[in-house]
């Protein structure tokens, strides 16, 4: 695979998210970014500020979405931060307004679009660490359905776990609980209490098996009709982001990595530090099929091309390409900071960093 960055823009604060979408409805799509300075930029592919809103005085924004809420062939921008509020703009003559909004105790942990309860509608989740989880109407912000945890609420998932053909959501809390709900009413359908923070998630939902882990460093592997332990993974660090998909034999597999925190510590050897993270990828016998050592990750994609590729954006700046078959390095590349988000549109990989770099990478194989 061949690469060539074709844009570095600063921007001046640390990002954390970046999507692309039609918001103007020109048929041209626009990036969207976010930062810790509270501001959401909407930019040209050529890296021309066209927008910039001032959403959360100094309070970061984490999430971004985009999605067509009004079917005018015009995406509205969905925004989540530490300042709890959940929003929903749009474009209307060139000015930016707000649709609607929705307002947590706490920061907004985050959000995603789905049809949860087969009304062939998409719903939007969104979760907090005020411990709500809450299902939306998308076109208003009203209530659904929602439920409380115990304490704050760091990822949810929506998959048809346990084999009934509805679908579930699936939480974790930082009380250490996964809690199943039905997606139609809330209903509670199952729970597991585990000893500390569960931090992700994910589903083999050919097998019903859910994979979760978080603070005690361990992932598990549990039985999607009832929580059950199946077995357990140990994994030195703790146990930060997980995805699960189907590779290009249609099997079902999934990827598992922890995170260290040592470079807090001393930032100026981050650089030379060794890391005991990990990089997982499993197949639904439960076996590692791969896995590498010392890459701590911020972010992860899977994307099928002739091949399919794995892009991970890590704390050091280093932008790895894997080939997901055998988990071999076919690229890495070296940016300015730590690589908070990635996101791929029209063979070109959008890259967000610490040092609040927007950069693109033209990719070729």
């Amino acid at each position: 695979m061949k690469t060539k960055k074709i844009l570095e823009k600063d921007l001046k604060s640390q990002l954390f998210d970046v999507n692309l979408g039609d918001f103007n409805g020109d048929g041209n799509f626009e990036i969207v970014v976010c930062s810790e300075d509270g501001r959401v930029l909407i930019l040209s592919n050529d890296g021309e500020i066209i927008h910039e809103l001032f959403i959360s005085e100094s309070k970061p924004i984490w999430d971004i979405e985009l999605y067509d809420i009004t079917q005018n062939r015009k995406v509205e921008l969905i925004s989540g931060g530490m300042d709890g509020l959940l929003n929903v703009f749009y474009l209307n003559n060139s000015k930016v307004e707000l649709l609607w909004s929705q307002q947590f105790q706490s920061s907004v942990s985050g959000f995603f679009i789905d049809d949860i309860n087969d009304d062939l509608q998409f719903e939007l989740i969104a979760y907090g660490l005020d411990k709500s989880l809450r299902v939306l109407n998308l076109q208003n912000g009203n209530l659904i359905w929602g439920q409380l945890f115990e304490s704050g609420i760091g990822t949810v998932k929506a998959y048809d776990c346990d084999g009934d053909g509805q679908i579930e959501l699936i939480g974790g809390g930082n009380d250490g609980t996964i809690r199943v709900f039905n997606g139609k009413d809330g209903s509670l359908k199952w729970f597991k209490k585990f000893p500390r923070n569960i931090r992700c998630l994910c589903c083999f939902s050919n097998k019903q098996i859910v994979l979760c882990g978080g603070d005690d460093k361990k992932t598990y592997f549990l039985n999607g009709v009832n929580g059950d332990i199946i077995k357990s993974l140990p994994m030195e660090e703790y146990v930060w982001g997980s995805i699960s998909y189907l590779n290009k034999n249609n099997r079902s597999k999934a990827l598992v990595y922890s995170y260290s925190f040592d470079f807090l510590e001393d930032n100026f050897i981050k650089n030379k530090l060794k890391f005991k993270s990990k990089l997982v990828c499993l197949n639904d016998n439960l076996e590692i099929d791969w896995e590498h050592a010392g890459f701590n990750i911020e972010d992860l994609k899977i994307i099928q091309t002739n091949l399919q590729y794995i892009f991970l954006g890590t704390t050091k700046g280093k932008l790895i390409i894997l080939d997901e078959n055998n988990g071999t390095i076919v690229e890495e590349i070296t940016l300015s900071s730590s690589i908070n988000k990635l996101t791929f549109w029209n063979n070109c990989l959008y890259c967000v960093t610490r040092d609040g770099k927007l950069i693109i990478i033209k990719l070729q194989e």
